[in-house]
């Protein structure tokens, strides 16, 4: 039904999702009240740790029912897989997620923007897929949408192009897709995606790795991602649309200890 690597991520901005709330997440600083964990400035700095999901759509129905394209992004390596979703879109998430994590590897969670409530339901039906006692694998986060703009916008382009030339069949060509974005070199750090993600071979995680921040942490943080070792692109750090012009801190060890943000909340985002 599907190979190892079967990606590819679009997302054609007039006919994509919207989810309630996005308005407000995207626009809308924290508010960190007394008691709340205090934020982190996350940093992305290895492949397979912290990836993006996002539910793209609809389009065109295709010959199998298809609607929507479930894609997940490496946000290091800026390795993408993507999944046709038919109207059962929970269990299809929850199935190719697991198909996913069995070839590649657990990473240490997964963000998404999409609804709580479905969340809930993607990682109890995950629970049945893969052997986790977890239920905050995929974790709410709104900078899903905008951590890594220049992937999107390439992911944006290719697949309206491969829904406009086949409208009803677009599902069929996804995996090739997905391939060749990913064996094209990244503008951002100058590299291949296939290369940034098997140069030192595949990930090994074969089991859930624990978790260094906590789940409230992890919603109040602003995650930001390191330049690609070697890149020949852009090499600052970005949150969400704003550059960072000064060091990034870098979260420290024992787990769950990790450096707050400034006094003047720079970074900090609404969720």
């Amino acid at each position: 039904m599907t190979i190892p690597s079967f990606f590819h991520s679009g997302y054609c901005l007039p006919r994509s999702i919207c989810w309630d709330g996005d308005d407000e997440l995207n626009s809308m600083r924290n508010v960190i009240h007394g008691g709340q964990p205090k934020p982190y400035i996350i940093e992305i700095s290895k492949r397979w740790e912290w990836l993006g999901l996002d539910i793209r759509g609809p389009f065109s129905i295709t010959t199998k029912k298809h609607t929507h394209i479930m894609t997940l992004t490496d946000y290091y390596s800026k390795w993408v897989e993507a999944f046709p979703l038919t109207h059962n879109m929970v269990q299809d998430v929850a199935i190719f997620l697991a198909e996913v994590i069995r070839q590649l590897g657990y990473p240490l969670a997964v963000l998404s923007r999409i609804p709580k409530q479905l969340l809930i339901e993607i990682n109890n039906e995950l629970k049945k897929q893969i052997n986790i006692n977890t239920n905050c694998l995929v974790i709410h986060h709104c900078q899903t949408e905008y951590l890594d703009q220049v992937t999107e916008s390439l992911l944006n382009n290719l697949i309206c192009e491969l829904v406009k030339k086949y409208a009803y069949t677009w599902h069929i060509y996804l995996p090739a897709a997905c391939l060749q974005l990913c064996c094209t070199e990244h503008p951002t750090t100058g590299q291949k995606p296939f290369t940034v993600m098997k140069c030192s071979g595949p990930p090994s995680f074969s089991t859930y790795r624990e978790l260094p921040y906590s789940e409230s942490e992890i919603h109040l943080s602003s995650f930001v991602i390191a330049p690609v070792e070697g890149s020949k692109g852009n090499t600052l750090l970005q949150v969400g649309s704003a550059a960072l012009i000064t060091p990034v801190l870098r979260k420290q060890n024992p787990a769950g200890a990790g450096p707050s943000l400034d006094a003047t909340g720079a970074g900090t985002i609404s969720v």
